[in-house]
């Protein structure tokens, strides 16, 4: 169990921010990683720090499940020995609330490939199979939206779903 705080000063304005974090080491019996974790955050605006409509406000949580092995089908067994492996398996959900601006919240998942050559663990390769995300936006004041530029009200504040993948080498 981890706990974590922090405190935030941008611009002269103050906030806080906490989490907790769970992690289980053997959770199915075969040296799987589970991690779970929340998380909120609070930035005073106003001059009053209580003043909960006219501040900003963040929550949300992720959790994760990593196997020791690669969790691919038809994938041979020399292959799986020349390599140490695991496949991680990600979700995660935020809801950010900013007064008199916008309110988002956004809701992913992941499944992502780890792996080294066992002859040379100094390299490691990573591949997002798929990331899918969704963004939505259930409020957008008129008086902010009215700054935007349209490109800025197109591809940041309307909702948007996401698919990607990607590869890393480190």
């Amino acid at each position: 169990i981890s706990v974590e705080l922090e405190g935030t000063n941008s611009s002269g304005q103050f906030g806080v921010g906490a989490s907790l974090g769970y992690t289980h080491r053997n959770l199915f019996k075969g040296s799987e990683l589970f991690n779970a974790k929340l998380q909120g955050s609070y930035e005073a605006l106003s001059a009053k720090f209580s003043d909960f409509n006219k501040n900003y406000f963040e929550i949300g949580g992720e959790t994760s499940v990593t196997f020791p092995r690669f969790l691919f089908p038809f994938l041979k067994r020399d292959i799986r020995k020349r390599f140490q492996a695991s496949t991680q398996l990600t979700a995660s959900y935020t809801y950010q609330r900013r007064p008199e601006y916008f309110t988002r919240t956004i809701l992913s998942s992941q499944l992502s490939y780890i792996w080294n050559n066992r002859r040379n663990s100094s390299t490691r390769h990573s591949v997002d199979l798929i990331n899918v995300s969704y963004v939505h936006i259930p409020q957008l004041s008129d008086a902010f939206k009215d700054k935007l530029t349209d490109a800025a009200r197109e591809f940041s504040f309307t909702d948007q779903f996401i698919l990607g993948s990607g590869y890393s080498l480190s």
